[in-house]
């Protein structure tokens, strides 16, 4: 029964005698046939008219009623329509929901109506937000004297929590909150005492915006030109030389001589303590400086110079004692007589000034004057939460024997040495870290019970001759053959040698991690390479590992994407993609019971490699793995060693060993090229393994599709397209997560 409210209502009586007609009308209209017609002749039922001749009104909008309409189940023609009530008010209208953080309007945060405040997490706060409940605030327009109890009683430097944390009164449970939006310098945050396993110490950022800054970058100015087109700059509050200096935010090396694209050789050394390059001479006397010495592929070391007479440098090494090969390159550093072009430079600590070559005037010199950014000092149970670190001599994080360290949500760049450099200690989580431009290393442990994941770690070790280690790393990893490690979820772009790196003694799980483009300094390594060690499992699974060493210098020939070496045994090497490879796609360099299972290996130069050392290779599982050569040139297996020996290196099957463009000697051994059949007979292995399921005229036929993600990602084909299992794929196909597939055939892909 619907109402009629609004300024002509009837009253209750004629109300009455109209509702009893109209059911007299429906009740002799049901009595005249299946029809059921209604009063002026419309059936009942079609939403028509009422026996009065009136139409159903439409339903009102929210708010004022200016036509006849329903308001929920009323009839109305006037007043307001509020959420399907009648009301003679305005409807009451609720406020916009408030973003997080400060509260600038009237607006809800959470089922409260606030126009001022902080809006955190739906509750309303009086002071800024932040993850943590703060103990202490510090801000940069703060002030020293204040108790840094809140936020309007922030502490203004690192100086005063520093103060702070050596008086004790930082302990157990506390919470140091650095304001978003703010820069912080002049000192290294050094905490002073520990926190416990259930109160861990926390270091964080409250407030809203960006990170908030710790760093010990100085911007130069009063520029005075030296002549031959230096100039220079005092260099205020330095701690030691600095290795990190930007122009216009542009990491630059030091001078160099030759200029970077040139280098000299040597053709003798003595020990580990000289070289000699015949017709060098002394006429220009070197000592002081320093040499850059390729000592073999893998090392670029920084070496003071102690001496030089005639042809012969003497030297001492920062990075390693390992004796040089002859005829190998090496250039000079660290000396103004090599500032010789744009932008290079040298900090001369003695007059505590920088030299650079060229007009700095109107350019943004930066250099970084502290050693550390945090220094932990064997103070257990800190967290390190959601700061950026930028521009240190050496590292961001330093941390010396101290447990239970956690770096999480942070951004640290510029570090002259490491993002994380950690030295003894256990329990280390480095977690959801951006670390970039770092000249060594992106996180160094040499600890026990390391996790590292969901890092993204660029740009690392990419000068020639400003790593202060032999050889850059994104991760580099010792600990001992006890302890569990897991390097998992981490992005790793652009480093001078090594993605991962994992020491001979070091047990570790290495699973869906992303490496690319790394090798692009050094030789004789890869994307994961693990150092010789037996008796201990070390698994390397689902990882995706594209391009080791393309788009380095020439030099850079065996740039590899999971290097198993010297005798490592009882590695697990399972479900990987490894594609773009200098050299080969999986390497394994001598040692047992190594199983490689289910990977893909694609368009490196050999897709899997073996090389004996100083005994054969023996129990090799080998199964399931896609092997596929996308030129000509390329091979699906290598192996270096006898036909004896290589019919002793274990079990093969379930292998495609493929190259459609040419798939006939897809194997070269010691004794010579292979092709599958011959393989077979040699091995008596792999009788259920295949090679190519078809032929192509050309390479773009081929292509790798991959998936880097945790969820499944899709592939739209212009054209059916053939697995190389033979299977075939038409419209769409869908990648798993952390995989790859193969397919052949003429087509776009998207």
């Amino acid at each position: 029964m619907t109402h009629r409210i609004g300024p002509h209502r009837e009253n209750a009586a004629q109300l009455l005698l109209r509702r009893v007609a109209i059911l007299a009308l429906i009740a002799f209209g049901a009595s005249c046939g299946p029809g059921h017609l209604d009063g002026d002749g419309g059936t009942e039922g079609d939403g028509g008219t009422e026996g009065d001749g009136s139409t159903t009104p439409p339903t009102c909008g929210e708010g004022l009623v200016t036509d006849p309409c329903l308001c929920g189940t009323t009839e109305v023609s006037g007043g307001y329509c509020c959420e399907g009530v009648w009301q003679e008010e305005t409807c009451s209208v609720e406020p916009p929901s408030c973003a997080e953080g400060p509260i600038t309007t009237t607006c809800l945060c959470g089922g409260t109506t606030a126009e001022s405040g902080y809006c955190c997490d739906g509750q309303v706060l009086t002071e800024p937000c932040q993850s943590y409940p703060c103990s202490y605030y510090v801000k940069s327009a703060g002030d020293d004297g204040s108790t840094g109890a809140s936020h309007a009683t922030a502490w203004a430097t690192i100086d005063r929590v520093n103060q702070e944390w050596q008086s004790g009164a930082i302990g157990p449970g506390d919470v140091v909150c650095f304001r978003r939006g703010d820069r912080f310098t002049g000192s290294t945050l050094a905490p002073a005492t520990s926190g416990t396993a259930d109160q861990p110490i926390v270091v964080t950022a409250y407030d809203t915006g960006p990170k908030p800054v710790l760093s010990s970058f100085v911007t130069l100015a009063s520029w005075v030109a030296e002549g031959g087109g230096v100039h220079s700059a005092p260099v205020p509050s330095a701690e030691a030389q600095t290795n990190m200096v930007t122009v216009d935010g542009v990491v630059v090396g030091m001078g160099r001589y030759p200029d970077s694209g040139a280098s000299l050789t040597y053709e003798a050394h003595s020990g580990s303590t000289s070289i000699t390059d015949v017709g060098i001479g002394d006429e220009v006397d070197w000592t002081g400086a320093e040499l850059a010495i390729n000592k073999n592929d893998w090392t670029l070391d920084r070496c003071p110079i102690s001496g030089h007479s005639g042809d012969q440098f003497t030297f001492t090494s920062l990075g390693s004692t390992q004796e040089p090969e002859d005829d190998r390159y090496y250039f000079i550093q660290n000396d103004l007589r090599c500032v010789t072009s744009p932008d290079e430079w040298f900090h001369d600590t003695a007059s505590g000034r920088l030299h650079i070559f060229g007009d700095p005037s109107q350019k943004e010199v930066r250099v970084a004057t502290l050693q550390y950014l945090v220094s932990i000092d064997r103070k257990d149970h800190i967290t390190i939460d959601g700061l950026e670190l930028d521009g240190a001599i050496l590292d961001s994080i330093y941390s010396y024997d101290a447990d239970s360290l956690t770096v999480q949500n942070c951004t640290l760049s510029h570090a002259g040495r490491g993002g994380v450099y950690v030295s003894g200690g256990a329990g280390i989580v480095i977690d959801n870290n951006i670390i970039t431009q770092c000249h060594a290393v992106g996180v160094h442990a040499a600890a026990m019970e390391l996790t590292a994941t969901n890092n993204h770690i660029t740009n690392i070790g990419l000068i020639p001759g400003q790593s202060l280690l032999y050889h850059p790393n994104g991760i580099y990893l010792t600990a001992n053959t006890t302890s569990s490690n897991l390097m998992q979820y981490n992005t790793i772009r652009f480093c001078g040698y090594n993605g991962i790196q994992l020491s001979s003694i070091t047990k570790c799980d290495i699973k869906n991690n992303f490496i690319t483009d790394v090798m692009q300094v050094l030789d004789d390594g890869g994307g994961i390479y693990v150092g010789g060690g037996a008796g201990f499992v070390r698994t390397i699974a689902n990882n995706i590992i594209l391009d080791s060493g393309a788009n380095a210098p020439p030099d850079v020939s065996i740039a590899r994407g999971i290097y198993i070496d010297s005798n490592s045994s009882d590695c697990v090497v399972a479900d990987n993609t490894v594609a773009g490879c200098r050299e080969a796609g999986i390497q394994i360099h001598g040692g047992a019971n190594n199983s490689v299972t289910g990977n893909t290996s694609y368009n490196n130069k050999y897709q899997i490699m073996f090389q004996r050392i100083s005994s054969p290779i023996a129990g090799t599982t080998m199964t399931g793995n896609r092997f596929v050569a996308r030129e000509a040139s390329q091979l699906a297996l290598l192996f270096y060693s006898s036909d004896a020996e290589i019919q002793g290196f274990g079990t093969s099957d379930h292998n495609y060993f493929a190259r459609p463009i040419d798939d006939d000697e897809v194997f070269y051994l010691s004794s010579g090229y292979k092709t599958l059949s011959e393989w077979r007979a040699l091995t008596g292995q792999d009788a259920s393994s295949g090679g190519a399921p078809t032929s192509i005229s050309t390479v773009e036929d081929i292509h790798l599709l991959y998936n880097e993600t945790s969820t499944g990602r899709t592939y739209s084909l212009s054209a059916p397209m053939m697995g190389i299992d033979g299977a075939t794929h038409s419209g769409t196909v869908t990648v798993p997560p952390w995989s790859s597939i193969v397919l052949i055939g003429a087509g776009a892909i998207d």
